[in-house]
């Protein structure tokens, strides 16, 4: 992530826009990752295997929101960024996601379409990965956006959020 989506994810979280723990990059895809491996080695993945080949391959949604907060979970604004969820406290605060509803956020300087293709893939690998847990939503945080695209967000049902 870089240091101007930290700024706009800084700015969102300052907003009080949404209540929750904000967790920054969280890893996705590691059930297709796990897929992946079993087909090419037909074989299960090791654990220490798993958690390698997960830090590397997996992608990254830039702010996840998990709402309502977890008691205890110690994640302010201060620490949030730009400390990214390491796999291993991911795989572990998954448990503590069952039941909760999350939402998905892309961090961009300006609304473009790759923000728009990311924050949809995310949702999909991160459903894949944890389907106990509800996706209330997906969005794109920037400082700019662009009409043509905010119409095609409205569309898709994806909130655009100006810092």
């Amino acid at each position: 992530m870089s240091k101007i989506e930290e700024e706009i994810c800084r700015i969102f979280i300052g907003k009080g826009t949404l209540k929750g723990n904000f967790l920054p990059q969280v890893p996705v895809g590691l059930e297709e990752i796990r897929k992946q491996y079993q087909k090419l080695h037909l074989e299960e993945i090791t654990e220490s295997e798993f958690r390698m080949a997960g830090g590397v391959l997996s992608k990254k949604i830039d702010l996840l929101c998990v709402t309502p907060p977890i008691d205890g979970l110690e994640i302010t604004q201060e620490v949030l960024i730009p400390k990214p969820l390491r796999l291993r406290s991911w795989l572990n605060l998954r448990e503590k996601l069952k039941g909760r509803k999350v939402w998905i956020f892309e961090a961009k300087k300006r609304l473009n379409l790759t923000a728009l293709g990311q924050v949809i893939a995310y949702k999909v690998l991160f459903e894949e990965d944890n389907p106990e847990v509800e996706v209330e939503g997906i969005g794109i945080l920037c400082k700019e956006t662009d009409p043509l695209l905010e119409h095609v967000c409205e569309k898709l049902n994806i909130k655009v959020y100006k810092v």
